[in-house]
């Protein structure tokens, strides 16, 4: 079998839908209606599948069967060097945060992710999206990243970065970026990334990595600048079951 649907449990919780993943090298039409098949027979509510961008005969059996375009998925590789830039300000300080953080975090999560997939499909509805990205820092705080690291420009927590090493690859990825809405253009983001490069530089992490949406020019410009170079353009589809589907 070279496809298989994956139930995806915490998404699932989240959402409160039964939510799973389309997993498949290349995607055939015998394949595509086994998933389907596997799908109402497990009452599932949405499916996801990223299929590479350079695939438009699976576009096509994806769009034709019912999928929906939700994202344009980046992901952006540089290697890590000794050389780093100089802090922009005397006023800003990157530090580790800490729990008191959570509040200013959880503000800036909540503010920041307006492109991604979940904002773009209506079946989670922007609040539910908008929690998402909470939920994430929260538990990125908690243990879900290795670090995540704060901006404070001025004694004011403006903007955040995680940071992971997948312990299979020794690859360093930064997971979430987020800076507050009223301190955006000042070159945080800039320093923020800066910072995660010498924590991975001092963590001996060679290579990392980071995706963002298509969409977002911002950070395309932010990494690139940085010295992040594009590796993979992706889409993501979603479809909804509407014999299934809980509004």
């Amino acid at each position: 079998m070279d496809y298989a649907c994956r139930y995806l449990e915490w998404d699932s919780q989240f959402f409160g839908k039964r939510i799973a993943r389309l997993d498949s090298v290349i995607l055939h039409p015998e394949a595509l209606q086994s998933a389907n098949s596997w799908c109402r027979e497990q009452h599932i509510d949405c499916l996801y599948y990223l299929v590479p961008a350079f695939q438009p005969d699976t576009v096509r059996l994806l769009e034709d069967d019912g999928f929906r375009l939700v994202d344009i998925r980046l992901t952006l590789e540089c290697r890590v060097t000794s050389s780093y830039p100089k802090p922009i300000s005397a006023n800003l300080q990157i530090r580790p945060a800490s729990q008191d953080d959570l509040p200013a975090l959880k503000a800036i999560a909540g503010s920041s992710y307006a492109g991604t997939r979940f904002f773009n499909d209506p079946g989670f509805g922007t609040e539910k999206a908008r929690r998402l990205y909470v939920t994430w820092i929260t538990n990125s705080l908690s243990g879900f990243a290795d670090q995540v690291l704060v901006a404070e420009n001025r004694g004011t927590v403006s903007g955040f970065i995680t940071v992971r090493i997948d312990q299979s690859t020794h690859v360093g990825q930064i997971g979430l970026v987020g800076v507050a809405e009223d301190s955006r253009g000042l070159g945080i983001g800039a320093a923020l990334v800066t910072a995660a490069s010498g924590w991975f530089g001092s963590h001996e992490v060679e290579q990392v990595k980071v995706v963002t949406q298509g969409s977002n020019q911002a950070a395309l410009r932010l990494y690139q600048s940085a010295g992040f170079r594009l590796a993979a353009i992706e889409l993501w589809y979603h479809k909804w079951f509407a014999e299934n589907h809980r509004a």
